[in-house]
């Protein structure tokens, strides 16, 4: 996002709406960390308690002792507030996912599996918030209950190519390419525009030597993207890997030509060029 757009978006933080607030909050906090966190401080002040709940939720990135001494006082008096929430509206699924979105801004991964596994005993069928648990199952190394939840996603949405490109990443994981292959082709057939699909593909057939499997999926990834960064350097590493040095050097160039400040893909043309 460039410097216009987010200056834009910080300032209908002071819109007269508190919808308007309260949405741009929700947009920062899910693109920013901790970097946009004393924007939201303000907030914690505002007016509405619905747009309060939402920047105490913003700057959850931040420890309590990150918290300026001028807004000690009302982010207790916020967190109060909040807890409130959640104790209201903790009978409903979407008050625990919140409290689990709660947890994870916190970095506590633990009590963000919890809460999201609690929100998923009151509704079974909501696979966002499965999603959220797998990944997050994922991250924390709970491998069986990753793949479990992915499976079940998979069964209930099998249109949603996202589960099928989370769940090879985590077969690749565990060394189970030959099905990280699959799964990962399955999300290019659901969703054939997303380049980051066959750039994964592309790896995983080079990590079992599968040279010119590589080399035709990124290829074929570049002609939806031509200038792809990841892709083009994957193919220049698939090309120098099988040998095809000229080739491997024509696609560095470009990498060059794109990125003349990348100093590794100077040295990888550079590379190229003596070979070939």
């Amino acid at each position: 996002m460039d410097e216009n757009t987010i200056n834009t978006m910080l300032s209908f933080l002071n819109d007269e709406s508190p919808i308007v607030r309260g949405a741009t909050i929700d947009a920062l906090s899910d693109i920013y960390t901790a970097d946009y966190a004393t924007y939201f401080l303000p907030l914690l002040n505002d007016k509405k308690r619905s747009v309060r709940v939402k920047a105490f939720m913003a700057v959850a990135v931040l420890n309590e002792f990150q918290i300026p001494e001028a807004y000690k006082e009302v982010y207790k008096k916020v967190e109060e507030e909040f807890n409130a929430q959640i104790e209201v509206t903790g009978d409903f699924s979407g008050g625990r996912a919140k409290k689990a979105s709660y947890y994870l801004k916190k970095g506590d991964i633990v009590n963000a599996i919890l809460w999201y596994e609690k929100a998923l005993e009151i509704d079974n069928l909501n696979n966002i918030i499965r999603m959220n648990l797998a990944n997050l199952y994922y991250r924390n190394k709970e491998f069986d209950k990753a793949e479990n939840a992915f499976k079940l996603v998979i069964e209930q949405e099998p249109e949603f190519s996202q589960t099928y490109y989370s769940y090879a990443l985590l077969l690749a994981e565990l060394n189970r390419v030959e099905e990280a292959i699959k799964q990962m082709e399955l999300a290019i057939k659901h969703t054939p525009n997303n380049v980051r699909f066959y750039y994964n593909l592309s790896l995983l057939y080079d990590k079992i030597n599968k040279l010119k499997k590589a080399e035709q999926v990124a290829a074929k990834g570049l002609k939806i993207a031509p200038d792809n960064e990841s892709l083009l350097y994957v193919l220049a590493y698939v090309y120098q890997k099988s040998g095809q040095f000229s080739k491997a050097t024509n696609v560095a160039s470009r990498l060059v030509q794109l990125y003349p400040n990348n100093q590794q893909y100077r040295t990888f043309y550079n590379q190229l060029k003596a070979l070939k």
